[in-house]
């Protein structure tokens, strides 16, 4: 029987705040219930024909017990979503259980299952599931330029501010640091932990951002449950360029997991100091692309270099929030 869910009309209703208004938490251990109730599932609905269609959900904590789910047909975003059809409805945890109410459709969660019943009764079940990284802990190749190591204890001789936060882990907080080493075109791998913000919204979860030649922002932000599917240049969305591209689709994972991005970057080009070319990303986080050869037209909001052909180090934005990252490094160009 094919499983048919109704649009609803429910949108997580926030305005974008730049500033954390609710608890910024950066241990697992002091996350509370709301973060066991967090994350995605995964499972499969029957179809036409006898056939299972594979169904993915991710649930976002809003805080004090309330959450956001998305449904996803097809599997999660970047595993078998078409990262367009989605069904979305609000609910509160009582007592064991989160309940939510969508147009057309209910859902509970309860011991680690998602089961989503239709007004019609018929229902499916799916697990919670844990993604990791396909490039997670990835290795520096020889002649790299390591910048952070994946040790929780970093060399942070690299950087300018080095900074460590009281849980260990090298941190924007309370300056943005940037590389001692001017960077030109190469590749760079570089993992990033987000706090649990439930109480936030928009750019207020986890806002930093990654600086390319400190020049061209690839955005930082703890988008995971909330805006599910592309991107736009407002930065609302993990991995969007701020101000200049989208990202192709939402990859966040949950916060307090490591995540990653993997970036071939291409600088501008000059001749007699006019550019001929612009700079050029190919992004992918957590293993999925977000940006394909995607064109920056020119520097983004918040830079701290005019556009030239001199390389530029790599800048981390402190914007109020303590991110953490690891295991950073750098393959130049030949």
């Amino acid at each position: 029987m094919r499983m048919r869910f109704a649009l609803p009309v429910f949108a997580v209703a926030a305005a974008t705040a730049l500033f954390a208004a609710g608890p910024t938490i950066v241990d697992v251990k002091d996350a509370g219930p709301d973060y066991l109730v967090q994350g995605e599932y995964l499972g499969e609905a029957p179809v036409a024909n006898g056939a299972m269609l594979k169904m993915g959900a991710q649930v976002a904590a809003l805080g004090g017990g309330k959450f956001a789910l998305t449904v996803l047909p097809g599997g999660l975003p970047g595993a078998g979503w078409d990262n367009q059809i989605k069904f979305e409805a609000e609910g509160k945890t009582e007592g064991a259980e989160t309940t939510f109410a969508g147009q057309g459709f209910k859902a509970s969660i309860a011991a680690g299952k998602l089961t989503m019943t239709r007004d019609d009764g018929k229902s499916v079940t799916l697990a919670k599931t844990v993604r990791v990284s396909p490039t997670l802990g990835a290795k520096a190749p020889d002649g790299a330029l390591v910048l952070l190591t994946a040790d929780p204890k970093p060399n942070i001789d690299a950087w300018n501010p080095g900074q460590v936060h009281e849980n260990g882990w090298f941190t924007t907080d309370p300056n943005q640091p940037k590389t001692k080493a001017n960077l030109g075109s190469g590749k760079l791998h570089i993992e990033v932990m987000l706090p649990f913000e439930p109480e936030n919204r928009g750019q207020g979860r986890s806002n930093s951002g990654i600086y390319l030649q400190d020049r061209y922002e690839v955005q930082v932000v703890d988008s995971f449950g909330f805006k599910v599917g592309p991107g736009k240049p407002n930065g609302d969305v993990i991995g969007d360029i701020y101000s200049k591209a989208g990202a192709l689709t939402n990859a966040a994972l949950p916060p307090l997991c490591w995540q990653t991005y993997d970036i071939d970057f291409v600088a501008a080009k000059y001749e007699n100091g006019q550019k001929t070319a612009n700079a050029r990303a190919t992004v992918k986080i957590n293993g999925i692309l977000v940006h394909d050869n995607v064109e920056i037209s020119a520097c983004t909001g918040g830079n701290g270099h005019q556009e030239s052909a001199d390389p530029a180090p790599l800048m981390l934005q402190f914007h109020h929030h303590p991110i953490f990252f690891r295991n950073v490094w750098f393959v130049a160009a030949k």
